[in-house]
């Protein structure tokens, strides 16, 4: 992981551990970016097989049976996630009182810091509309811990909102797969600070990434 371009749910997880796990974290990161990349997102398939549930293409638990069969890696995880997604969906599908369809166009964007150098990627969405004018833009955060605080949530609100601007900031959800729980800026109302906030967090985090990289 290059610090200074990085995926939305990536920082997010950052800037809610705790020092010791912190430290951790990046030293693993910074040995992996020096061996030239960050390799598959582990998330990636159980991510695409969301999708394929969600349009009636395939049942969730089959697609996370068959990822499970080919990788223990995913045994555990996977099937946290599946229980994790299915109990928010089913409850939340409450809110889609009219036909929804699933948006075959990517939905994709980036949000950008001029000082300190940050380039933000915000990618693989997975993006409905709601009868004919509304939109549903639901970006995931896949890790077991830390969990999703309200004040990060707001911050990663803020940070789609300004990096995919096509779509309101009433559309987009981030959604704690672990926990079930979604946010919106319905529930959680931006307060100004959103912007200040983030930026401060990421010195912090790049601060201490370029601390540790120097002992490598």
């Amino acid at each position: 992981m290059a610090i200074e371009k990085v995926h939305l749910r990536k920082l997010l997880q950052l800037f809610g551990m705790k020092q010791n796990k912190l430290v951790s974290q990046l030293r693993r990161d910074i040995l992996q970016s020096l061996k030239g990349g960050e390799g598959r997102d582990f998330y990636t398939p159980f991510w695409a097989d969301v999708k394929q549930h969600v349009i009636g293409e395939k049942t969730l638990s089959v697609s996370v049976a068959e990822r499970v069969e080919k990788s223990d890696q995913r045994k555990r995880r996977y099937p946290e996630l599946e229980k994790g997604f299915l109990e928010w969906w089913n409850e939340k599908r409450r809110w889609i009182n009219e036909p929804f369809e699933f948006l075959d166009q990517s939905v994709r964007g980036v949000y950008t810091v001029e000082d300190p150098e940050l380039t933000v990627k915000l990618e693989n969405m997975l993006s409905l509309k709601i009868g004919d004018n509304a939109h549903r833009i639901i970006y995931p955060y896949f890790n077991r811990e830390p969990a999703l605080t309200e004040q990060l949530a707001r911050q990663g609100l803020f940070v789609l909102s300004r990096g995919i601007t096509q779509y309101k900031d009433v559309d987009f959800r981030i959604v704690d797969l672990t926990r079930s729980r979604s946010f919106s800026v319905q529930d959680l109302p931006f307060q100004g600070d959103e912007e200040e906030s983030f930026i401060a967090n990421y010195q912090r985090v790049r601060d201490l990434w370029f601390e540790l990289l120097e002992q490598y």
